[in-house]
């Protein structure tokens, strides 16, 4: 009994861990984290590219490390003004998922850009991890 009524205690933290470290790479819900915190700050997505990740059948050995945490690696260019994505890093370092910022650069819009309201871009470099799970098979 005294197990259970700790892991009650525990169960809203352990809801939020495993949302953190999903047991399947879900680049579908990373990419729309990433456009809500975008449209939430107010900053424009100009790129957005994700690296190769195998979504089913058996893990490629790319994606997953050592460890056994697998990483979508991902490169987000956003455009807008300096508070705004100031405010843009906090929030994806927010979300309710594991995302590494690996390198941050900020630069001045292109001429194009500028005509359409956007004078400072940041380019992003990350990762977001996932936990596959050792019960899980996969195919292939």
């Amino acid at each position: 009994s005294r197990a259970q009524a700790e892991y009650i205690q525990a169960e809203p933290e352990l809801l939020m861990i495993l949302r953190g470290l999903p047991e399947v790479p879900g680049p579908g819900r990373l990419l729309l984290q990433l456009e809500i915190a975008a449209a939430q700050q107010q900053v424009r997505i100009v790129n957005l590219q994700l690296d190769p990740v195998t979504i089913l059948g058996k893990p490629d050995g790319k994606s997953i490390g050592k460890t056994g945490v697998g990483t979508i690696g991902f490169d987000l260019t956003v455009g807008g003004g300096w508070e705004q994505l100031k405010t843009f890093l906090t929030a994806i370092s927010k979300i309710d998922r594991v995302v590494v910022v690996k390198e941050v650069n900020f630069a001045s819009g292109t001429p194009f850009l500028k005509k359409i309201g956007i004078n400072v871009t940041v380019n992003i470099r990350g990762e977001a991890y996932f936990l596959p799970s050792p019960k899980v098979k996969h195919a292939g």
